[in-house]
């Protein structure tokens, strides 16, 4: 197919030859989160049948109430912030590293409040050393996941979901993996 267009000078149309039509990004980016989706479904269906029966009821508690804990207290942390930078970057694009720079800096800046209340949580549960030990671990690993939002966000906003993809799959599989 050729396409055609006016020469510099204006005089006569210059046909240029266009190439087969690139896929859209929308389509990219369903491929991704599709075969991302299917990579973490499979993860968690390997999850949900072996790891509790490896572990035992007591187990799973402690690392499900240490998930718990640190995602309520990751509201705080988070602020909301990712919802914000996504539209915030769509609408101004050329601001976008400004505001994930101070995304992750006032995360960062939070971070030793969130530890601080994870260990005053801690010390009023009496989980006992295990059961304290899982709750850092969980707190450490929220810490990560919420300083990396704001690129996660940026990624979201500029259309590039395979990032976010690869980044979920990487998420749910170590998460899994750790226990």
């Amino acid at each position: 197919m050729e396409s055609l267009s006016r020469t510099e000078d204006g005089a006569g149309p210059e046909v240029t030859p266009v190439s087969k039509r690139e896929p859209t990004s929308i389509g990219r980016n369903l491929v991704a989160l599709a075969g991302g989706q299917l990579v973490t479904w499979t993860m968690t269906l390997g999850w949900t049948l072996v790891v509790p029966r490896l572990l035992g009821p007591a187990e799973i508690g402690l690392i499900i109430t240490a998930w718990s804990v640190t995602g309520m207290l990751a509201i705080l942390l988070g602020f909301g912030t990712k919802n914000y930078l996504v539209r915030a970057i769509v609408v101004d694009r050329d601001g976008a590293p400004a505001l994930v720079g101070t995304g992750t800096v006032l995360r960062l800046l939070l971070s030793p409040l969130f530890l601080a209340v994870v260990v005053f949580w801690a010390h009023f549960a009496h989980y006992g050393h295990e059961g304290n030990l899982v709750l850092y671990l969980a707190a450490g690993a929220t810490v990560l996941t919420l300083l990396a939002e704001p690129m996660q966000a940026a990624f979201q906003a500029l259309e590039r979901m395979k990032y976010l993809a690869y980044s979920d799959v990487i998420n749910k599989s170590d998460r899994k993996s750790v226990v």
